[in-house]
């Protein structure tokens, strides 16, 4: 009985190993491809993401902004999903623009903030 006491904190850890192991974790890769912040001839600024992952990612809930600090934040809701691999477009269709012009951070989040 000893013996087997001895092993039982091993025995514990690999089951435990094995059963998060099973556990699927999957998490959107979704990144900040490319922007224009100051466009020229009355064009919109734009933010194109990217869909590193392999499963498609519905854009329900996310956000993107332009500072920390008081910034503009805008819904994702209509852009609907990307594909695995895929590509879409923010574009803010005001002539005053949400982007400064001189230095700034564009900041993307998902439903979980």
């Amino acid at each position: 009985m000893s013996r087997f006491l001895n092993k039982l904190p091993f025995l514990v850890f690999f089951q435990l190993l094995f059963l998060f192991s099973l556990a699927k974790t999957s998490y959107a890769q979704v990144v900040i491809n490319e922007f224009v912040f100051d466009p020229t001839n009355d064009q919109n600024e734009w933010v194109e993401l990217y869909n590193m992952g392999t499963e498609t990612v519905n854009l329900q809930g996310w956000q993107i902004s332009d500072k920390l600090s008081s910034p503009h934040v805008h819904s994702l809701d209509s852009l609907g999903s990307i594909p695995s691999d895929g590509f879409v477009v923010f574009e803010y269709q005001s002539g005053d623009g949400w982007l400064n012009n001189d230095a700034d951070t564009v900041i993307l989040r998902d439903k979980r903030g």
